[in-house]
């Protein structure tokens, strides 16, 4: 695994530099990631990300968040904050209403410090069981 980091890390910084660097591309096949002709990476199967199951009535959004699962809203309503430590360019959340009930107790997403959601101080979501992807453009949160 070691060997691995560091040969991605010279991939990384190669065309920073001009140099040419030699891939053991066994090594990088053996874990899904591969190289292309133009010498993009890529990878191969699947791809895993964190899942959160959400079962609180408020929550703040981690660096760590990928998906978030809501089972709150077979409870009561939730408010989902989006921390100003995150407004990066290209960060992006999944957040899905996994109980099924967000009509009845809606999902609320709000930036921290007044961020704003498609031009919006909050965004609502309350159809049953959507599931809706959101980004950062460096400023503000779009849903997508």
């Amino acid at each position: 695994m070691k060997k691995l980091l560091v040969l991605m890390l010279l991939m990384i910084a190669a065309p920073c530099y001009s140099a040419t660097v030699a891939l053991d591309t066994a090594l990088l096949d053996d874990h899904g990631i591969t190289v292309n002709t133009d010498g993009r990476l890529g990878t191969t199967g699947g791809r895993f990300v964190n899942v959160t199951t959400v079962n609180a009535a408020t929550y703040d959004i981690l660096i760590t968040d990928e998906i978030l699962h809501v089972t709150y809203t077979a409870t009561g309503a939730i408010t989902i904050t989006w921390p100003t430590a995150q407004i990066t360019r290209g960060r992006a959340v999944t957040i899905t209403d996994g109980s099924g009930n967000a009509e009845t107790y809606n999902i609320t997403l709000e930036g921290e410090s007044g961020e704003l959601i498609n031009g919006e101080a909050t965004a609502e979501f309350t159809g049953d069981f959507d599931s809706i992807d959101i980004y950062c453009d460096g400023t503000n949160l779009f849903i997508r």
